[in-house]
């Protein structure tokens, strides 16, 4: 697959996050999300231009243990999920 000139910027990538940020495609694979503290961050590989990056998750709230509503702010439009997945530009490889 043909890559694009200029990667996307984090606020293009943050909106097609299930997409290489060089060329676009969607068939990319994930490493395990490592933890370390407050920050986890996630190795990720695009199978068909094959560049990669690392995808920055931010925490942003928790879930309660007695199946109650989710605390704090969710990460989609959905509601689900407290995960939100930030591009750190000096992380692309």
């Amino acid at each position: 697959m043909k890559k694009f000139k200029v990667p996307l910027s984090d606020e293009q990538y943050l909106k097609k996050a299930a997409t290489c940020p060089f060329c676009g495609s969607d068939n990319i694979s994930g490493e395990e999300i490592s933890i370390e503290g407050n920050e986890a961050w996630q190795e990720v590989s695009c199978n068909d231009c094959e560049s990669s990056w690392q995808d920055i998750y931010e925490l942003v709230g928790y879930s309660g243990a007695d199946g109650k509503e989710p605390k704090g702010k969710p990460a989609t439009d959905k509601g689900k999920g407290l995960l939100t997945n930030n591009l750190h530009k000096s992380a692309l490889c």
